[in-house]
C-alpha cells in the first residue's frame, strides 16, 4: 500500500489489485414453499331400493296374404289384448303403444305391433303375463322393474360417494406424508339405477301349458359417481 499526499488529503492506494472486480453480494437463499399436489379421485355411493313399478312389452303378429288384411287382423287381436289387460290395471296404471311393425313375410305380409303395461302391482306382473298370453300375446320382449322417486335415495347416494372419495384422498396423503388442504373441483356424474331385467325374447307358446308365470322384482340399486379433485399440502 502507497501513502499519497494531495492537497491535504491522504489517499491510500492498494497496489497490485488495479482493475480487480469485487464478486457481486450474493443474498441469503430464501425458504422455499413446500411442494403442493393435486389429484382426481372417484368416489362411489350405491343404494338399495324397492321397486314401485313394472314394466312388460307384449307383442301380436299377424300374417296375411295382404297388408289391409294383416293390418285388420292385428287390429282385432290388439283390440282383445287390450280389453283384457284393462281388467288388470289399476288407477295410475299405463297400457300404450310400444312399436309398430309391417313388412313382407313369405309370399305374404306380416304385423307386429307391441303393447307397454306400466303397473304398480309389481309383485302381480306374474299374473299380468298370464292374462296378456290367455288374450292373444304371442310375445314378450321385455319385463323390467323400476322406481319412480329416487330424489333422497340419490341424495343419499352421492353423499356416500363423497365420503369414499375423501376417505381414499386421506389414504393417498397419508402415504405421501402429506395432509388434505381442501377441495378444488367438483363434478358429479349422473346417477343411474340398475335392476333386474327378468325376460327379454321371450315366447310364451314355449310354457307348459296351465303353469303360472312366476316373476320375482327383487331389488334396484342406484349409483353415483362424483369426481373430486384435491389439494395436498405438508
Amino acid at each position: 500500500m502507497q501513502r499519497i499526499l494531495w492537497g491535504g488529503v491522504v489517499l491510500f492506494v492498494m497496489l497490485g489489485v488495479a482493475g480487480a472486480v469485487l464478486p457481486p453480494l450474493v443474498p441469503a437463499a430464501s425458504a422455499q414453499p413446500p411442494p403442493e399436489v393435486q389429484f382426481d379421485i372417484t368416489g362411489v355411493g350405491r343404494v338399495g331400493l324397492e321397486p314401485d313399478y313394472g314394466i312388460v312389452v307384449f307383442a301380436v303378429r299377424s300374417i296375411s296374404r295382404t297388408a289391409q288384411g294383416a293390418i285388420g287382423e292385428n287390429a282385432r287381436a290388439i283390440d282383445a289384448l287390450t280389453k283384457a289387460l284393462r281388467t288388470f290395471t289399476r288407477p295410475g296404471d299405463r297400457i300404450e303403444t310400444a312399436g309398430f311393425q309391417l313388412g313382407p313375410e313369405r309370399g305374404g305380409f306380416v304385423v307386429v305391433n307391441q303393447v307397454q303395461v306400466r303397473t304398480t302391482q309389481v309383485q302381480e306382473v306374474g299374473r299380468l303375463i298370464d292374462l296378456a298370453v290367455g288374450a292373444g300375446a304371442d310375445d314378450i320382449s321385455a319385463v323390467a322393474f323400476g322406481r319412480e322417486h329416487t330424489k333422497e335415495a340419490a341424495q343419499r347416494a352421492v353423499r356416500e360417494a363423497m365420503q369414499r372419495a375423501r376417505e381414499n384422498a386421506e389414504a393417498v396423503a397419508a402415504g405421501l406424508g402429506m395432509r388434505v388442504q381442501r377441495i378444488t373441483h367438483i363434478e358429479p356424474s349422473l346417477e343411474q339405477i340398475e335392476g333386474p331385467l327378468v325376460a327379454r325374447d321371450y315366447a310364451p307358446a314355449s310354457r307348459p301349458a296351465m303353469e303360472p308365470t312366476q316373476i320375482q322384482p327383487g331389488r334396484l340399486t342406484l349409483t353415483a359417481h362424483v369426481r373430486v379433485r384435491f389439494l395436498l399440502g405438508p
